[in-house]
């Protein structure tokens, strides 16, 4: 993940799937344009497969970046709103035994563009 003059561009480790008949991978990445980065934020959650109360944190998009440019995001869910997307999974990064649950709130004003590698 790395921002691109305003824009947040995600890079897939196996593509990304083509909703057809049936689904196919693709390779290439996802460019989201024209980010907020005021209203982007990471929520880290607990240590996957925790359940009960957990403390979490909240984090602008920006600083994740900054702090963390060594990591892997399982997306699990995505969620997608007028001007905003939510993607939910588990981070993992070196410096952590376990995987963390976190969401990815993204507010953004331009278009979210798929480009493919072909």
């Amino acid at each position: 993940m790395v921002w691109e003059n305003g824009d947040l561009r995600l890079f897939f480790e196996d593509g990304y799937l083509k909703l057809s008949q049936p689904p196919r991978p693709v390779e290439g990445q996802v460019r989201i344009r024209q980010v907020d980065e005021d209203f982007s934020y990471v929520h880290f959650l607990s240590d996957y497969g925790r359940f009960g109360s957990f403390q979490g944190e909240k984090m602008p998009l920006s600083e994740f970046i900054r702090r963390y440019p060594d990591f892997s995001f399982e997306i699990v869910g995505e969620y997608y709103g007028y001007q905003s997307l939510v993607y939910g999974g588990y981070l993992s990064i070196p410096e952590r035994e376990s995987v963390v649950d976190m969401t990815l709130s993204i507010t953004y004003t331009g278009a979210i563009v798929y480009e493919r590698a072909e």
